[in-house]
Formats: structure tokens, C-alpha cells, sequence
């Protein structure tokens, strides 16, 4: 029964041959040829018609033999005393190529994965030295040998140039010792083909996003601003005027609101034509733009009327502002020959909150405060606050 059990063993042995790495298989070749010998011998010793005629036992030299064997085993393949540096299971069945180095940088353990990357057999790889059977990154690696531990990438040139992520990780002993290093390795070739193409359509598309946004703003200007003189409109003067008094409501300040018409500006277009009344309108919201502050909002209320909103403004400076540009004005060149006076402004001023606590009621206070600067006849601002006063008083004189 023992050498059957024997031979039992020995066919266990070389069925693990196919299942182990490149180190595990010579250790199992050398124990294979062991056991065989002394099996041999053994068997030897059973069979008269095989023993030798002169008395010679051969199964001490067989014995011997396979000592012989294994202490080479022991000394060459590290029998016994070297712990395999990782299950070959697993690094078998790893995707990444896996490299084992010793301490003087001979391969000890390849995967096949590695292999096949790297165009040679385990076999073929075991006791070589990593720099020579890594020749084609010996440039790219260069600057990594002298070091234990790497993270990075590299680019290797062969056939085809390939982007490789390199980790080389030191192998220790118990006592904190350097025994060799491991090389994990993977071809993210594609990966980077992928983000290079990933990042050129990022970059395709944001160029795409930032026409997208070019035309939208471009749209939103279209629809809040006058084409003739780039001030806001009407619609756009309205949605503005309600945010800002609904946060002048919450911070407690004032707010001016200019309204302004050029006086019998029918008599320019009649006199030099529409195309100098479009220039006409054209310098006075020129004129308006250079002499307001960043926050104020300026628009084109309709025909040649005109609307100023000034946060922040209290009414006696609103005030010297309007007259300003009403001075501004009427000193402007004549728009054609044949005029003999220049354009001229009426202007009604209203603040908020002394004159209206909403919009309407705001552009109404202007509007009432422009018509009379009309009446009393034109060229001049009329505050409404003051319009409101004289018109109590003339009504308490006239009850008198």
C-alpha cells in the first residue's frame, strides 16, 4: 500500500504542475523526480529478475540520488525555506501583468498575463534579468530603477506606442529587509484614447455651449434692448423698476426715476428728415450712457421719450442730474442747417418712496411731473413733489 499511496502522491504532484507559477513548478519538478527515483529504486528491490546478479543493491545510490536532488532543490529552487511571493492562482488569473523581481532585479515569477504583453513565456523569463527583458521600456523606466517604490505612467515604444500604468511595490522581509519587488502593470492604451477623444468633445462641446450662450445673450438683448439706441426698452425698464423697489423696500433707500422728452422733436424730422432724427435720438442716449453711474438703468420709454431709474439717488442730486442733461442738450450741435435752434429736453422727476411706493405709481408721478414741464413751456425739469405742493396751494388760494 505505501507505494501506492506513493505513486498516488506523485500523480497529485504532477497534476499541480499546470496550476502553479513558473516557481512553484520547479520546486514541484524537483520533489516529482525525487519521489519518482526512490519509487523506482524500491521497485527495483521487489522484482529479482531487474536486481543486479553480483549482489549490488542500487537503491542506496538511487537514495542517494534523490538527496542529491533535493538538497539542490533546497539550495537552487529555494525549497522549503521560500515562501511563494503570491498564490499563483491568483496571479494567474489576474488581467494585469504581474512581474516578480528579487533583489537583484532577476525575474523570479511572471504571469501570463505579463507574457503575452511582453512577447515571452515565464518560462523563458525566470532568472533573466527584468532590464533586459524589459528592453523596450528601458528609456521610459530609466529614472524608476534606483527607486523601491514607483507609481506612474508611462509611454512604450514599439510597434505601436502604448501608455502603460507601472507600479513597482518592495517586497520585505519579517526584519523590514528589501527581498525584491513586485511590477504590476496595464495597457491603458485605450483608456487614454478614450479620454483624448473625450476631451476633444468636451472641448467641441463647450465651444458649442459658449455659442449657445453668445446667441442667447444676444437674444435677450434683442428682446429687452432699442435697436436704434442699445438703451433697455420698456418691457425690460418695468421687470428692472419692480426688483429694484422691492429691494429698496427691504434696505430702505431712494430711488430717482427720470422721465424725459425732446421738445417738438416732430419739427426735426420734418426739417432735416428721419434719418438726422435717429441721430438726434442717438446722441441724447449717448449723452444719457456717459453720465450715469454702472447701476443706473437708462431706456427708451417710447418715440423720443426717455426713462432714467437711479438707485441710491436721493432727490436733490436726481434733480441736478436731470438738469445737467438737460443742459447737455440744448448745447449740442444743430442736427441739420436748416434748423435754427437746437433740440431741447422737458424732464419729470419722482422718487421713491416720497412720490409712489410701486412702479405705477412712479412712472405715473414722472409722467404727470414731464407733462407739466410741458405746459409751462418746455426746456425745463419739473420735480413732482414741488408740482404736488403748488397745486395744494393754488387750490387753498383759489377756496379762499
Amino acid at each position: 500500500y505505501s507505494y501506492l499511496l506513493m505513486a498516488a502522491g506523485i500523480w497529485f504532484l504532477v497534476r499541480s504542475l499546470k496550476k502553479g507559477g513558473h516557481l512553484m513548478q520547479a520546486q514541484l519538478k524537483m520533489v516529482i523526480l525525487g519521489a519518482s527515483l526512490s519509487l523506482c529504486a524500491d521497485l527495483v528491490t521487489l522484482l529479482p529478475s531487474l536486481s543486479s546478479g553480483n549482489g549490488l543493491d542500487a537503491a542506496p545510490i538511487v537514495y542517494t540520488l534523490a538527496g542529491g536532488i533535493y538538497v539542490y532543490a533546497i539550495y537552487r529552487t529555494k525549497l522549503l525555506d521560500l515562501i511563494p511571493v503570491a498564490h499563483s492562482a491568483l496571479i494567474n488569473s489576474m488581467t494585469d501583468g504581474v512581474v516578480v523581481l528579487d533583489e537583484q532585479d532577476r525575474i523570479v515569477e511572471m504571469n501570463p498575463a505579463a507574457g503575452k504583453f511582453l512577447g515571452i513565456t515565464p518560462g523563458q523569463a525566470a532568472g533573466r534579468g527584468a532590464k533586459q527583458i524589459l528592453s523596450a521600456w528601458r528609456e521610459t523606466t530609466r529614472p524608476f530603477w534606483n527607486q523601491s517604490e514607483v507609481r506612474t505612467e508611462i509611454v512604450v515604444t514599439q510597434d505601436i506606442p502604448r501608455t502603460i500604468d507601472l507600479n513597482v511595490t518592495p517586497l520585505t522581509d519579517r526584519k523590514k529587509r528589501t527581498t525584491g519587488r513586485v511590477l504590476v502593470f496595464r495597457d491603458i492604451t485605450r483608456r487614454k484614447q478614450d479620454e483624448a477623444i473625450l476631451k476633444d468633445t468636451n472641448k467641441e462641446l463647450n465651444g458649442q455651449l459658449n455659442e449657445i450662450r453668445t446667441l442667447r445673450d444676444q437674444l435677450r438683448d434683442q428682446a429687452t434692448r432699442d435697436p436704434l439706441t442699445n438703451l433697455y426698452n420698456r418691457r425690460y425698464l418695468e421687470e428692472m423698476l419692480l426688483q429694484e423697489l422691492a429691494r429698496a423696500s427691504r434696505e430702505n433707500y431712494p430711488i430717482g426715476v427720470i422721465m424725459m422728452d425732446i421738445d417738438r422733436f416732430k419739427r426735426v424730422n420734418d426739417t432735416c428728415g428721419h434719418k438726422a432724427g435717429d441721430e438726434v435720438l442717438q446722441a441724447l442716449a449717448a449723452l444719457i450712457i456717459s453720465h450715469i453711474r454702472r447701476f443706473d438703468a437708462a431706456c427708451r420709454f417710447g418715440g423720443e421719450e426717455f426713462v432714467i431709474v437711479m438707485p441710491r439717488l436721493p432727490g436733490e442730486m436726481a434733480r441736478e442730474r436731470a438738469e445737467f442733461l438737460r443742459k447737455e442738450f440744448a448745447n449740442m450741435p444743430l442736427p441739420c442747417a436748416d434748423m435754427k435752434t437746437s433740440p431741447t429736453l422737458s424732464i419729470g422727476l419722482a422718487s421713491y418712496p416720497l412720490d409712489g411706493n410701486d412702479s405705477e405709481q412712479l412712472l405715473n408721478a414722472a409722467d404727470q411731473a414731464l407733462y407739466a414741464a410741458k405746459s409751462s413751456g418746455r426746456n425745463r425739469v419739473v420735480v413732482y413733489s414741488e408740482l404736488v405742493e403748488r397745486r395744494g396751494s393754488s387750490e387753498d388760494n383759489n377756496s379762499r
